[in-house]
């Protein structure tokens, strides 16, 4: 199995944090299977994985879509409906420019669904906290991000795994 991970490290007494993500996003390769950041902390290393965190944060946009339920504050409070909806339109984008090193052809997709402007790789992670799309920006075409993998495929490809490690 072939496998590519892009690695920064740092050691030294200054914040690694500015220097770790200026390193990442220095790297010119993109679409790496795993990358992470392992630092030393308290005496103890401390490992986040950036896909988990991903997943994480869309869970977590996933659920403050569903609780705040625009289709029914659209009804009886639209100021509400469109603050939620706004909310959620930016977080997509900063999700795709977070997801873009490690999924890009499905982060260059959302990008267009979100229809934002300019390329998705002249935007850096340190620029999320500034990067908004205005108020009433229209979107793409919206089309499925992730299909539903069945059962009997992930079973297949589990098989094949075994049958690949025997070898």
């Amino acid at each position: 199995r072939n496998a590519m991970c892009g690695i920064i490290g740092y050691v030294g007494t200054r914040d690694a944090a500015p220097i770790l993500l200026n390193g990442l996003t220095r790297l010119e390769y993109r679409g790496y299977d795993s990358a992470g950041v392992a630092v030393i902390h308290g005496g103890q290393v401390q490992v986040r994985r950036a896909v988990g965190e991903l997943m994480d944060l869309a869970r977590l946009g996933n659920k403050y879509f569903n609780d705040e339920a625009p289709w029914s504050s659209l009804k009886t409070d639209r100021a509400r409906c469109a603050s939620t909806l706004n909310t959620t339109v930016q977080l997509l984008a900063a999700l795709a420019v977070l997801m873009e090193p490690f999924l890009p052809f499905s982060a260059e997709k959302l990008w267009r669904m979100l229809n934002a402007p300019g390329s998705l790789r002249d935007l850096r992670w340190q620029d999320i906290p500034g990067y908004r799309l205005p108020d009433n920006h229209p979107l793409g075409k919206r089309e499925i991000l992730f299909g539903k993998i069945e059962d009997p495929v992930i079973e297949a490809q589990v098989a094949k795994l075994g049958k690949d490690t025997a070898n």
